[in-house]
């Protein structure tokens, strides 16, 4: 039976030493091989050339010469096999509403961790789109007209966290109250990481602060017993 190939990843930053950690933290991952290094839209394209079919494109929005922006309709026009995914330092609503429409699969921060980028290529894989925080709001609904979605139950909302994010909310359930730093050490996992999941946690569940969750469980029967 022939093994399943390693997806081809192209990182795409202006910054060397930063293109260079990302990259690596990528080929660490297994499963997956970075074939193309560029510093910009352009350095993109002529090393495409060269290279590999690229399964998925991790491009910063703000580089010198091509920008983000350009790029990702480039490759939405050009390479409709590749996915591109964006990724800032300053995700305002502009950008990532931009970014969503020049072609962009997902929107990641550029501090994003090792569980983060593995959640991003994975969802990119199987799903071919990657949902998150940066996402929401970004995402204009179609003009054709749909029956309101059935609401969801807490129970079928509670599904839809992923494994660590079920593991935040109970720590964040945790009493003595934990600051997000204390329960990223719990979990081996960065503050950021941590308050980013926090975020995923209140899109899924329809919360819209840290103090809502105690207030979900509670209604649910799921708070700790003291």
């Amino acid at each position: 039976m022939p093994t399943e190939r390693s997806l081809r990843i192209a990182v795409v930053e202006d910054q060397r030493y930063y293109r260079d950690g990302l990259a690596d933290a990528i080929n660490a991952l297994g499963g997956y091989e970075v074939v193309v290094r560029a510093a910009n839209g352009e350095a993109y394209i002529r090393a495409c050339k060269e290279a590999p079919k690229v399964d998925i494109a991790i491009i910063d929005l703000c580089m010198p010469v091509m920008d983000g922006w350009a790029t990702i309709a480039w490759v939405r026009d050009y390479q409709p096999w590749t996915l591109p995914a964006a990724m800032t330092f300053d995700p305002t609503l502009e950008a990532r509403q931009r970014a969503v429409q020049c072609g962009a699969r997902g929107i990641v921060d550029k501090c994003i961790e090792e569980e983060q980028l593995r959640d991003l290529l994975e969802d990119l894989r199987t799903r071919k789109f990657h949902f998150n925080v940066h996402m929401e709001g970004a995402i204009r609904p179609g003009k054709a007209a749909a029956l309101p979605p059935v609401p969801l139950s807490d129970s079928e909302k509670l599904e839809k966290l992923s494994k660590r994010e079920k593991e935040v909310f109970q720590w964040v359930l945790h009493r003595p109250k934990l600051t997000f730093a204390q329960i990223g050490i719990k979990l081996n996992i960065g503050e950021c990481t941590v308050e980013s999941h926090c975020k995923n946690i209140y899109l899924k569940l329809g919360l819209k602060e840290r103090e809502d969750i105690p207030l979900f469980a509670a209604r649910n029967g799921m708070l700790p017993d003291e």
